[in-house]
């Protein structure tokens, strides 16, 4: 199971096919708590942690079969290239995923609903 400790350069991160642009216009940045945790478009997941001044984030990326933490999203995602990554606001990539089909289910379970400092997602 991958899986970093890192202090994220924002206080949030974004999962998508390495193929596909980062950024989309519609993907809010995470600056107030009034967001929802969790903000995906066709594209992209966004997932907010705590604030960067509270430390490092637990971050995991696996294949299943269980998912720890309480379940904060669940839906489909492209991943055309059979990868999925994980990358801070700055676009660096923390952590990849791959052999992976053109389309992955995720599962995000989280620590704490509203400032997780660990994160699971589950990718099958």
């Amino acid at each position: 199971m991958p899986a970093i400790r890192l202090f994220l350069d924002h206080p949030g991160f974004f999962l998508h096919d390495p193929d596909i642009d980062l950024f989309p216009d519609d993907i809010p940045i995470f600056t107030e708590r009034e967001l929802p945790l969790v903000v995906r478009t066709d594209r992209v997941i966004s997932v907010g942690t705590i604030a960067d001044v509270d430390g490092d984030v637990e971050l995991i990326l696996d294949c299943g079969p269980d998912l720890q933490g309480v379940l904060v999203f669940g839906g489909g995602l492209p991943t055309p290239s059979g990868a999925l990554v994980i990358t801070q606001s700055s676009g660096a990539e923390v952590l990849r995923l791959s052999s992976l089909g053109p389309q992955t289910d995720i599962l995000v379970g989280v620590d704490d609903v509203r400032f997780p400092s660990r994160v699971h997602i589950l990718a099958r």
